[in-house]
This record gives C-alpha cells, structure tokens and sequence, in this order.
C-alpha cells in the first residue's frame, strides 16, 4: 500500500479526496499546507511522493462548484463525522444547512427577508400560543443529519444525509481499525505533545530569550494553539485575523462559543475608542507639560525623563499599539472564564474582579440590544441613545483597565493578568522580527 492510501481515501463519485486520519477532505491546492500542518513527521520523500500521486489523480475538482454533493436521500459517507442537530432551510430551492438556531435566522433574515416575531420578556398565554403556532410555521426544519466534505472555510458547505449516527460511528469504528490509521493516530498525538509548552528550557537549543523572560515557566503545560486562540478577534467584531486567510466573516460558529464571546466585540471596541480618546488628548494645552513629562518618563535620574509623551504618531503605529491592549482584553476575557485551575496562573484584585464583571454585564447588555434591534428590523437607535450606550461601556473599559494596572506585584510578575496576556503575545512567533 502507497503512503498516499495509508493516508487518503479518494472519492471519486464526488471528485474529493478524504484525510483517514483528519476525516476531512482537503483542498487540491493545498495538499502541501495540509500535510506541513497535520502530518509534521512525514519525510520529505513521502511528502513528495503524496503531492506528486495527488497532482496525477483525474477526477478531482479544483474549484469548488466542480464538487459533486450526494442526494439528500443517501446513506452518511464512511470516514465523515456526522452531526444530527442541524438546522435546514425550506425556502424554494434553497438547501442552505447550518448548526444554531441563531445562524439559521440570521440566514433566513438576510437572504428572505424573515422578520422574527419574538419579543423580550415575558409573554402572555396567547402571545405564547401565537409563537407556538408561527414556529411550526417557521421557514426551516430542525433535527437534520449532515455531513460535510472540507473544512476549509471557503470550500464549506453541509450536505443532509440519512441514517443514524450510532450505524456511522459503528462502521467508522472499523475503518479506525486500519494499521495505516492507527500509525497516524500516534503521529498526531505526538505532534500534540510537541506543540503543548514545556516548563524546562532545553540547554541545547538557543531560547535564552524565553528563559531571561520566563514565558515557557509561566505557560507550561498549555498548547501554543488553544492560548493562541485566546488573542484572535472575537465573533462580530468586524476584525479579521491576518494570520487565518481562511477564516470567513460569515464562517458559523458553535453556540457555546458565541455565549462565552458574547459582548466581547463590545468591549473590544470600547477599548479602540477609550485609547484613540486618549491619544487625542494628551496634549500639553490640554492635560499640561509635567502630566505627559510624568507619563513619558523611565528611571529615577534618566537624561530623557524631561522629555514629554509624543502623541503625534501616524496612524498606523497608533493601530499596532491598540492591537496589542485589544489582543490583551481578549485574552483575559476569554480566560477568565476558564476554571481557576485549568487556566495561567495569574490572579485578580477584588477590584479587578468586580470591574470586569460589571464591564462584562453591560457589554453583554449593548450586544443583546443592538441584536433584538436587528432582528425585529426596527430602525437605527436615534443618536443620543447610540452615545449613551458608547459612553456607558467606555467608562466601564477605563474602570476596569485603572485596575488592572493598580496591581501591586509579589513573589512574580505574573500576577498581573496583563503580563500573562504579554506572554501569550509572545507565543505568536508570526510577529517577530524576521
């Protein structure tokens, strides 16, 4: 058997070939990429040799409206996961399948303009009765099995599928079996170890950096790509992520993480505005010479501690500063809510705890507005109530990040929730100077 059918499955009927091992299908253009990022062990022979088998294969669609989908009415395809909580809509010739009841009325809204009828609070019997009857009326169907061939955000697309999940589990429990796949299975678990942050530099390797700073100690024990996942923008926050060019403004998400995600975007943008407001200002007509004199200085008796803050830049050094405090927001929001144990080492004030609380309560309010709003396709709030929700959250961020710098350090810096979030900066090896 060639390394090639050790590690792929061609599909011909539907012009894809499918990863055993990552139960996906991969993208013709990038069978390179696929094999640097989820099969690091391979030689450099046998990954030649794949590429060279995949290039020669004939049938396989290198665009995407070439992929040939399977009927609604067929059987699960043999080496896919298969989820049974989908949502599909009913429109006339529309096939659109996604996971969330959210996604799906986001679909219906733009693309058929569906207006939802649910209100906030609490209904009466008869508004209740109402909901009932509409939602046995509503433009979609839930419940549905579906599969998908890529993973590649561009590439994906949720096809219905018929059968049990338990009847695909079972026979994909037989093709799990194959030695080929058992041997990639060891592959992959041992490129998860390597990824994962080891607490001991390695004397034969050159990161005297990382141990003058203390990272690797701080961070031992978690894998480089779940903290990394912690920095990336947040859902709606209208930020793409320049070192994900797969990743789609309309790419679905699963509801647990849009829960915890939720009023993120908010505060994120708050935080801009705050930082932006406070460059505009620091001034010497405004707050006075000896106030940015203060704030620009370095050591006590440094020659340069008379020279005053320069808030002058251009405006893409002031969207680089802002990135990084944005990065550091996230970071600690999404940890946060982490059990203690299971998340950095770092620690929270009782001030710092309440403030980012109460930052997360009204973030999470403005989010929950500004969406009831959208649904119900009322117009734009008027601008008085759109400044005052602004300057309500913006408040809140300067509250909140007053406190996190008012944290008196002991035995590490560390403590700091804000040098932790440095830390993982650091993990994002992409920033560096070259």
């Amino acid at each position: 058997m060639s390394r090639f059918d050790q590690l792929f499955t061609h599909l011909g009927e539907y012009r894809v070939v499918v990863c055993k091992q990552c139960q996906f299908a991969v993208v013709p253009s990038q069978v390179s990429r696929h094999l640097r990022d989820h099969h690091p062990f391979m030689s450099k022979e046998s990954q030649r040799e794949v590429i060279h088998t995949f290039e020669n294969i004939q049938g396989i669609a290198h665009v995407k409206e070439d992929i040939q989908y399977p009927a609604s009415t067929c059987t699960p395809i043999i080496g896919l996961p298969i989820c049974t909580n989908g949502f599909q809509c009913t429109q006339v010739g529309c096939k659109y399948i996604c996971q969330g009841k959210r996604n799906i009325q986001r679909h219906c809204r733009i693309v058929h303009n569906w207006v939802n009828s649910q209100k906030r609070g609490r209904q009466r019997r008869e508004e209740r009765e109402e909901r009932e009857r509409e939602r046995e009326q509503s433009p979609w169907r839930e419940g549905v099995s579906f599969q998908r061939f890529f993973e590649y955000a561009q590439w994906k697309q949720y096809f219905e599928v018929q059968g049990q999940r338990e009847e695909v589990e079972q026979t994909n429990d037989q093709v799990i079996t194959d030695r080929a796949y058992e041997q990639a299975q060891k592959d992959k678990d041992e490129q998860r170890q390597k990824r994962e942050i080891e607490g001991t530099a390695n004397r034969y390797q050159p990161n005297a950096w990382l141990e003058f700073t203390g990272w690797e100690g701080h961070l031992s024990g978690f894998e480089r790509e779940v903290l990394l996942s912690t920095i990336r923008p947040a859902i709606d926050e209208g930020v793409r992520d320049e070192e994900d060019p797969s990743q789609e403004e309309d790419e679905e998400v699963d509801e647990e993480r849009e829960e915890r995600d939720r009023g993120l975007a908010v505060a994120c943008r708050a935080t801009v505005r705050l930082i932006r407001k406070a460059i505009s200002i620091s001034q010497p007509e405004i707050v006075g010479r000896t106030a940015l004199e203060y704030v620009n200085r370095r050591e006590t008796g440094e020659s340069k501690n008379e020279r005053p803050f320069y808030a002058k830049q251009k405006v893409g050094t002031i969207r680089k500063y802002t990135d990084v405090w944005v990065k550091i927001l996230r970071y600690i929001w999404r940890t946060s809510q982490w059990e203690k144990e299971a998340r950095p080492k770092y620690t929270f004030t009782s001030n710092q705890q309440r403030c980012l609380h109460r930052m997360r309560r009204i973030a999470r309010q403005i989010a929950d507005d500004e969406e009831e709003e959208g649904e119900e396709g009322t117009q734009q709030p008027r601008a008085e109530v759109k400044k005052k929700r602004n300057q309500a959250i913006k408040d809140q961020c300067l509250q909140f990040w007053i406190t996190m710098f008012d944290h008196a350090l002991g035995d590490t810096e560390y403590d700091s929730a804000i040098i932790s979030g440095i830390a993982v900066l650091g993990l994002d090896t992409a920033k560096w100077p070259s």
